[in-house]
């Protein structure tokens, strides 16, 4: 991922390098795996990050309570932690809907809304793929207030973000998009 003057790159093993663009020298590295403890996948690391504001969002899958995580995308300290969910290979999106910034990542288990500065857990919708080594592999869609997902074996389906921060399903196709 780009950022003004920086490059994100995120490998198959979590490793997180941050690299100027202009002439490819080290920022900073780490090594998400370890710090984290992530469980080896079948695929490796598949989602790129997502830059918002300061921050460098990473739906990771790891220990205790890093199921996403938010570094400082400057110095690489962690600023917070969220769920206990595998990773998936989604990238993280972020939309302001109804003039509050709101996080949407699509792991293992399902969709997660998050508030993007703290990683306060906002809701969960539970859209895990049923097939053997099935993953999570399309990132969200986010348009208006409607945010649209899908998965092997499970479908499309569609929500929309209410005023007060919940959400409504609109429809779920079983047999489209998945």
């Amino acid at each position: 991922v780009l950022d003004e003057s920086r490059v994100y790159a995120l490998g198959a093993e979590g490793k997180l390098h941050c690299l100027a663009l202009s002439d490819g020298s080290l920022h900073w590295q780490r090594d998400l795996h370890a710090d984290y403890q992530v469980e080896p996948s079948i695929y490796g690391v598949g989602a790129s990050p997502l830059i918002e504001g300061d921050l460098l969002i990473v739906n990771l899958g790891g220990k205790p309570a890093a199921g996403i995580v938010a570094l400082d995308k400057s110095t690489d300290h962690t600023v917070w932690r969220a769920t206990e969910h595998h990773a998936s290979y989604t990238m993280p999106r972020a939309a302001t809907i109804h003039d509050q910034r709101c996080l949407f990542v699509l792991t293992a288990e399902g969709l997660v809304a998050l508030r993007p500065t703290s990683g306060e857990l906002l809701w969960t919708v539970p859209f895990q793929s049923k097939a053997d080594q099935g993953v999570n592999a399309t990132s969200p869609i986010v348009v208006d207030d409607k945010i649209v997902i899908s998965a092997y074996a499970l479908g499309c389906l569609c929500l929309r973000v209410l005023p007060g921060g919940d959400y409504e399903e609109l429809w779920h196709r079983r047999r489209s998009l998945d």
